[in-house]
């Protein structure tokens, strides 16, 4: 299948990139820096040079592929916009090109806290994050699109970790450089986590499917976020020490992902479970999380 990718030079889309391409599909990676575009060819995609703000510079490109994945995100006010934009080419594709699936990265901050129960699939997306609150409209922008002619997916990864660029970095990091793994707040609230290498394998299980809707990358065991700081001290070498910074002071460094970084929330993925995908890693790996990081 020839595939255009967002995100190529990414953490979670270098991974994505390398097993499409290792399951034997064509991957065209929007880049817009010749760092980006060596950083996809080093996973085997083929880079093209765009700006995903700018489709005209990438749509024809786009439009002569069988599928469209995007995983890219710009951090800027402009972000969410040029998000907008990208949904919209892509939903042109399938009426005037040849693509015929679309896979949007969501995530499940989306789904706010959830401390009376787990939040499946079909969970409401009322108590969004802050930081992530646009990304409810462009979900349902994708879904609403759904056509004869194009399938539509919204994944939606938990907290991603194994090799370098994760949340879960800031553990190691801390617990390396201070002796202990820093955490926001109690530490209490829970975190659904998934391996960067579970989460590649979905996305090639639901591209080379048929499936449409909604579907969660996460483990089987949410944790709290003090057991995963613990866990993640002991593997490097800091005896299992923590800290804990207060709310406040995240807020003052980091805004509103504070408060997203302290959400409670237990997630489920029975939607995604039915298609058969099942974690290589169903509980938090510390240990080899650490290795992967440290080399």
């Amino acid at each position: 299948m020839n595939v255009f990718l967002t995100g190529a030079s990414g953490y979670i889309g270098r991974a994505v990139a390398r097993r499409l391409v290792a399951a034997g599909h064509r991957v065209t990676a929007l880049t817009r820096s010749p760092g980006a575009a060596a950083a996809a060819q080093e996973v085997g995609a083929i880079p093209f040079v765009g700006e995903m703000g700018e489709p005209v510079s990438w749509q024809a490109m786009a439009w002569s592929h069988d599928a469209a994945v995007h995983i890219a995100q710009e951090h800027s006010s402009d972000g969410p916009a040029k998000d907008a934009l990208a949904i919209e080419t892509f939903i042109k594709a399938s009426m005037v090109g040849r693509s015929r699936a679309l896979i949007y990265t969501s995530g499940v901050w989306v789904l706010g806290n959830t401390p009376d129960a787990p939040a499946d699939e079909r969970a409401s997306t009322v108590g969004a994050a802050q930081v992530s609150a646009w990304r409810s409209y462009h979900e349902t922008l994708v879904l609403r699109a759904r056509s004869d002619q194009l399938r539509t997916v919204v994944l939606r990864p938990g907290i991603v970790y194994g090799g370098r660029g994760g949340l879960v970095d800031l553990f190691f990091e801390t617990a390396r450089d201070e002796g202990a793994a820093a955490f926001i707040g109690d530490g209490s609230n829970r975190w659904s986590l998934v391996h960067l290498e579970d989460l590649a394998e979905l996305y090639v299980l639901l591209l080379e499917g048929q499936a449409s809707g909604v579907y969660h990358a996460v483990d089987s065991a949410p944790m709290t976020v003090r057991n995963i700081a613990t866990a993640c001290s002991q593997a490097a070498g800091a005896h299992g020490s923590v800290r804990s910074v207060p709310l406040a002071e995240a807020r003052s460094s980091m805004g509103a992902m504070a408060d997203a970084l302290v959400m409670d929330q237990a997630v489920t993925a029975p939607a995604s479970a039915a298609l058969g995908w099942s974690p290589s890693r169903p509980t938090f790996d510390a240990a080899g999380a650490f290795l992967q990081w440290s080399h």
